[in-house]
């Protein structure tokens, strides 16, 4: 269905939202996983806390990636049209500066 949707603003912002969900449920099921294996007692309280923070820092982290991807669109589409020879080149003289 994704493919068929033309690249736009609204677009990128629905996959970073799904992104970020998977993201948070990955978390929170790592912190599950970590209270199963000590054997301590699950509450789902600190469960659905857990979903809540782990929405936000994880939201967070994504729209912060896609900021910096977006302000970046520009420089790494003339970067792209490089060959990797001009590419790496320019890399070790820019390492060489610091």
């Amino acid at each position: 269905i994704f493919r068929r949707w033309p690249r736009s603003f609204l677009r990128n912002f629905v996959y970073t939202v799904i992104l970020n969900f998977l993201f948070a449920l990955l978390f929170t099921g790592l912190g599950l996983f970590s209270l199963l294996i000590s054997g301590r007692l699950i509450r789902w309280d600190v469960v659905a806390s857990g979903i809540s923070n782990n929405l936000i820092i994880s939201n967070a982290i994504g729209f912060s990636f896609w900021i910096v991807m977006s302000a970046l669109g520009p420089f790494m589409r003339v970067i792209n049209r490089r060959s990797f020879i001009e590419v790496a080149i320019f890399m070790r003289q820019s390492a060489c500066l610091l």
